[in-house]
């Protein structure tokens, strides 16, 4: 029995110990996983949270990042800081983008660098933007790569230099960054720390005309018109100038004033009204299109009368209701649709829903608050 017993107590022993050895070698293939299955969890948890900025969600944007930059996971805190400058908390965003900067957070050294510059949450430092949007622009970061361009190019934090300045911004414009694509689009035409070449800033504008850049497409125009790498072509330059004052580019739309003959200026897309301005513009109707024939303009009060069989605009700002109006009459025998986009004073202009004016009838639009400027384009006959 004792035999027995022990020979027993031997096997239970082993299968115990086997079984330890099991639970070890377990315990130790889970830990090997768990950090890059946590930060997995961490990486889509924070995309989640981008996605809820996105879509103006930002009480579940804080939600989903706060537990995670407590634990100081750095692209949470980057995103956390995001959501603390739109609340306007400045220097608690400063400190997130710090704490996650230092972690080597590429997207976070770029927010870090954005503040010293504007001094947002921060004393307004150059030479720390520049340190934070190296380093960043180091890592690949696109818009680290293109603020450091532009830093070079003007001297601020480092010594000015043309060329250092072209080398960062072309990294970023080869990653698709739109702004140094502009930026690499200008450098080429200008000359400015490249040798200058039309066709290579032909290149760099179309690709940021592709990502509907009014910059781009206005910079197309100049080329065109200058005839820089290009043939000179007037026509062509007025198609880009369009496109651009469409988009609401403010020297585009100069353009096209400058270069248009007036008879021609709104069928190219440009009425630019202040309030206080009248404009009144007669048409013929050649094939379903309204052909410009005639336009008189009259600012203000005295305005002179206007003239039968046209379409009347007028702005006006009415500090009582505090209100921007626009009025138009449609003197034509058929009903007329048209674009608007506005701008207030400092801001780009923005497009506005227009309700069709059927034939005869007198329409008013109306904003709230002091409109800037109204641009009034692609005038048309609305399809029966």
């Amino acid at each position: 029995m004792q035999i027995r017993e022990k020979r027993i107590s031997q096997r239970a022993n082993g299968t115990i110990v086997k079984t330890g050895i099991r639970l070890v070698l377990v315990l130790a293939a889970l830990c090997s996983v768990s950090p890059t299955m946590a930060a997995d969890d961490d990486t889509k948890i924070v995309e989640q949270a981008r996605a809820a900025i996105a879509d103006n969600d930002y009480s579940k944007a804080k939600a989903l990042v706060a537990p995670l930059a407590e634990r100081n996971v750095a692209a949470a805190q980057n995103v956390l800081g995001d959501l603390k400058f739109a609340s306007g908390e400045n220097e608690e965003a400063f400190a997130l983008y710090t704490k996650a900067a230092l972690l080597g957070d590429a997207k976070a050294q770029n927010n870090l660098g954005m503040a010293h510059a504007s001094g947002r949450g921060t004393a307004r430092n150059d030479l720390e933007a520049v340190k934070w949007w190296r380093q960043a622009a180091e890592q690949g970061h696109a818009k680290a790569q293109n603020n450091l361009s532009v830093m070079y190019s003007r001297g601020r934090g480092v010594p000015e230099d043309a060329q250092l300045a072209a080398q960062w911004c072309e990294k970023a414009a080869e990653q698709g960054d739109v702004s140094a694509q502009e930026n690499m689009g200008g450098k080429y035409r200008r000359g400015h720390g490249v040798v200058q070449d039309g066709k290579q800033a032909m290149k760099w504008f179309q690709k940021a005309a592709e990502q509907k850049s009014s910059i781009g497409i206005y910079g197309i125009g100049e080329l065109y018109e200058s005839g820089t790498g290009v043939t000179v072509d007037k026509d062509e330059a007025l198609k880009w100038y369009q496109k651009a004052a469409a988009l609401g580019s403010h020297p585009a739309q100069d353009k096209l004033l400058s270069l248009l003959d007036v008879n021609k200026q709104n069928e190219a897309g440009v009425l630019v009204l202040a309030p206080g301005d009248k404009f009144s513009i007669k048409f013929d109707v050649i094939d379903q299109k309204l052909v410009h024939l005639e336009r008189s303009t009259t600012t203000g009060e005295n305005a002179a009368n206007f003239k039968a069989e046209q379409l009347d605009f007028s702005a006006s700002f009415e500090p009582e209701l505090k209100m921007t109006l626009l009025n138009v009459k449609n003197n034509l025998k058929k009903s007329v649709i048209y674009d608007c986009l506005i701008s207030r004073p400092g801001e780009p202009f923005i497009k506005t829903s227009i309700i069709p004016i059927r034939a005869g009838l007198f329409c008013v639009e109306s904003w709230p608050g002091r409109i800037d400027k109204l641009l009034i384009r692609n005038i048309r006959l609305l399809p029966e």
